[in-house]
Order: structure tokens, then sequence, then C-alpha cells
């Protein structure tokens, strides 16, 4: 096939689909060859490519997709780029990069893929934000333990009125205090004697409230009015709830005695 085309428009104007390549010269095969204005190839194809350009040998040469880009032939989407002459699309990165593809916030790169960042990830981004207490265990939002939060500062244990008892910080009693002999200095003694009243009312009120307190009493005092009957109950029940009081007073008072003699010691 012969084709001969204008070189400024690149219109076809003359076409021999019989023609075979020969050594006869381009005005031979067409006598209106001009070739300051007009150019000539040679195809074996049955077809001539939409595109093509005649190389420096008078071949033709169907275009590249990279060289129809560089003619203005095809437009490259904002998505695609030339790579070896081939158009494709451009990476999932290379989008994030030039901004045709935004990150949501918590999401991140990981190779060419959009992923979720982890919670620990999303913390340090300050996407996510941890209470005191809490911490990223295994992608998971958790309680600290009170060892952890004591170690990082956030909790305080106040020795030796309190200590850590499984993950809760718990109040010693003056028992504990005056028997496992933690009250080293003067300042622990006074604390500990302050403590004294409020643990004692504490003690009665953890078996005997306000409430009951004053229902024994005043069946008490029902008694007395009736002449104090034999084998009652209201007797019984305000003697009780009294014995019980003293008994709580009496140890106390051990514990009081223990902790002077314990500051006389300091002294």
């Amino acid at each position: 096939m012969f084709v001969v085309r204008e070189r400024e428009s690149r219109t076809i104007v003359y076409v021999d689909h019989a023609a075979e390549r020969s050594d006869a010269g381009n005005e031979d095969v067409y006598p209106e060859f001009d070739p300051l204005t007009t150019e000539a190839g040679w195809s074996s194809a049955a077809a001539l490519p939409e595109h093509f350009k005649i190389s420096a040998d008078g071949e033709v040469v169907e275009l590249s997709p990279g060289q129809m880009v560089e003619r203005g032939i095809l437009t490259l989407e904002l998505t695609q780029k030339l790579e070896d002459g081939a158009i494709i699309d451009k990476t999932v990165a290379e989008q994030v990069a030039e901004g045709l593809i935004e990150l949501a916030p918590g999401e991140k790169l990981v190779g060419d893929r959009i992923v979720e960042m982890t919670l620990a990830e999303q913390v340090a981004e300050g996407l996510v934000e941890l209470g005191p207490s809490e911490k990223i265990e295994n992608d998971q939002i958790v309680v600290k333990t009170a060892e952890e939060e004591i170690d990082d500062g956030t909790l305080r244990v106040d020795e030796p009125f309190e200590c850590v008892t499984g993950n809760f910080v718990a109040t010693r009693t003056i028992r504990e205090l005056v028997e496992n002999e933690l009250l080293t200095t003067r300042e622990h003694c006074e604390r500990a004697l302050s403590m004294l009243g409020y643990e004692i009312e504490q003690s009665i009120a953890g078996r005997y409230s306000s409430g009951r307190e004053l229902n024994l009493l005043k069946g008490y005092v029902e008694w007395l009015a009736a002449d104090k009957p034999a084998d009652d109950a209201r007797e019984q029940g305000y003697l009780e709830m009294q014995i019980y009081i003293s008994n709580v007073k009496a140890d106390y008072e051990e514990f009081r005695r223990r902790i002077m003699q314990t500051m006389e010691g300091l002294d």
C-alpha cells in the first residue's frame, strides 16, 4: 500500500492499496507528489492505522499512545500517566501524593492500599484521646492496672494508709496499720489517732445503722416504761448492741494505746 498525505494537515490525498514497495520514486507512483508539502509512505498492512507517522525510510508506523498524547491526539485523565509509551493508571500512592485522593482522618497508605490506622497510630496523630487511666492493648482501649497508674504517676498511693489490692487502691484499717507495724513516723501516728473516732463509728454503723440504733433505744425506753418485763426482746436487743459497741471501743482503745506507745518510741 502506498499513501500520500499533506505534511501540515496530515490529510491523506492519495492511497494505492495495490501498490507494492519498489525502488521507484514517489513521483513515479504519484506524479503530483511535492516533497515540500506532502509526504509518502509504504505499508504492508491491509488497512491504514487511524493515527500514524512516516519514518525516515518511508515506513508507515502506527503512533504509540505516548506519541498520540505528545501530539495532542489523546488527552490523559488526571488519574492516568505514560509509562514505557503506554497509558496506565497512576498508583493509589501517586494519586494521594498529587491530591487526587484525599485520605480520611484515621486512614493511611500501606504499599498501594488505603487502610485504617491502628488505634495506637490514631492516638499518636491526635485523632483519639486516651484518658489518664487508659492505654492501648491489642489495638483496644483498656483501663490501666493500678500498678501501671502508679508507675506513670497518674495514681498516687498514700502509704502506709493506702495499698494496692488487686487492681484497686484500698484504705488500710487502724487494725492493719497497728498489727503490721506500718506507723513509722510521728506524723503517721498522729494521723492514725485522728482516724480512730471515724473508724469506731464506721465499725458500729456496719452492724447498727443510725436508724436501727435509734429503734433499739426507743424499744429499750418503752421496755423501761413498761416496768421491765422479763425476757423481753427489747431489752435483749439493746443490751446486745451495747455489748457490741463496748467491745469495739475496747478494741480501738487497745489500738490507741499501741499507737501512743509507738509514738513514745519515736521521740
